[in-house]
């Protein structure tokens, strides 16, 4: 018995940590890169509101008055709207949501016989925010032939992963069609490992294989990450948001953070909770949840926590809600236990002040940002915004 198409993408983010991916040897050809093509540069758009706190900067960027990410044809990366055409070629196009620039980022987005065609907001799962860094995917499901569209945002590079097509036996025989990627290994040099799925409950599959996004070709056997970022006899490595690169490693009284100087890695101190993001000044920040034995106990939430490597006085705060995203410096959630719909709360615990936004249509979003800041992405009713949160220089 037929039955409809149930096509998905999932790209994570594991640039700067240590992800792994499997892989078969299922080759692939790639197309190559597209040209872009921009307007000129115009004066800026200005955001509807602006906060400064504890060096943050807040905006409040608006995006164009039609947005609708519900239809999976457009979604925001970092401060660019991308969108996908409804109909062939599928043209994917670009504008900036702090300017007047726009473009078209492919033209024949999607092969003549594409039975669907779609950007990947809302995965399967209902996944948001599950993008790497720079990284855009759109999915095109077709009888003899697939293709994922990777595309760069920040340069507007676009990768095309052929894939295999939806075939009437595997829709007369399964029905279902998943396609599953993942984007790893380091930021100079990622890897994505992409498989198809047949079934979700077994490993059946119509192929599998892993490129190297550096070069644009596949490869048979992905390679191990870098030394840098393995995970040893409980060490693990954390990246500030310069750039610069930490050890923790678990012992006796806590964890050794240590900061990489160059040539080694050199001990700053211990601190008592295993550190999840670490600021520019070595402040670590640990996020935990609530235990019986802890004085802020509470049956929903988090702790968040901060830290100074060599110190034994922390400092925590007890929120109580949904949807955090845990930075350096602040944390953004929904409040309220029961509901993932609602306003959402943005704190910055170093000022001990809450900023609340508002007019939030349906569960928001909340994603970290593609490139050098962060960003909270916010679909709120009238009008529709992002919240780009900028971290202090």
């Amino acid at each position: 018995m037929k039955r409809s198409i149930v096509a998905a993408v999932f790209i994570a983010a594991l640039l700067a940590g240590c992800g792994q991916s499997t892989s078969s040897h299922h080759h692939i050809r790639h197309g190559g890169p597209r040209p872009t093509t921009t307007t000129p540069t115009s004066t800026p758009k200005v955001s509807l509101r602006t906060w400064h706190i504890a060096g943050f900067t807040v905006k409040e960027i608006p995006l164009p008055s039609g947005y609708k990410p519900n239809e999976n044809r457009e979604f925001v990366v970092g401060t660019t709207l991308l969108k996908m055409a409804a109909k062939p070629p599928y043209t994917v196009t670009w504008q900036s949501l702090t300017s007047k620039q726009s473009g078209i980022v492919i033209e024949d987005g999607c092969p003549t016989d594409t039975l669907s065609a779609y950007a990947d907001l809302n995965d399967g799962y209902n996944l948001n925010g599950v993008y790497a860094p720079g990284y855009a995917g759109f999915v095109c499901t077709g009888r003899q032939k697939s293709q994922l569209v990777l595309v760069h945002v920040p340069d507007m590079k676009v990768l095309i992963v052929p894939l295999p097509g939806y075939s009437k036996q595997v829709q007369d025989d399964y029905g279902l069609y998943l396609v599953g990627a993942g984007i790893w290994g380091t930021a100079n040099h990622p890897y994505l490992t992409w498989k198809i799925w047949i079934s979700l409950d077994s490993n059946a599959n119509l192929g599998s294989g892993t490129v190297d996004l550096t070069t644009g070709k596949p490869v048979a056997i992905a390679p191990p990450p870098p030394p840098a970022t393995l995970e040893l006899q409980g060490a693990f490595v954390l990246k500030s948001p310069n750039g610069t690169h930490y050890r923790i490693t678990k012992g006796s009284s806590g964890y050794m953070v240590s900061k990489w100087n160059g040539n080694q890695f050199q001990p700053l101190g211990t601190v008592p909770f295993a550190p999840s993001w670490i600021s520019n000044d070595n402040t670590c920040w640990a996020e935990r949840l609530p235990t019986m034995k802890d004085p802020a106990a509470a049956p929903w939430g988090y702790i968040f926590t901060r830290e100074t490597p060599g110190s034994t006085e922390i400092k925590s705060w007890k929120l109580v809600g949904a949807n955090f995203m845990f930075r350096t410096g602040f944390v953004s959630y929904t409040p309220g236990v029961y509901s993932l719909d609602g306003p959402v709360r943005i704190f910055f615990p170093e000022v001990d002040r809450t900023l609340t936004i508002n007019n939030v249509y349906g569960q928001p979003m909340l994603a970290g940002f593609q490139r050098a800041n962060d960003q909270i992405m916010i679909t709120t009713s009238t009008p529709p915004v992002v919240i780009e949160v900028i971290p202090p220089s």
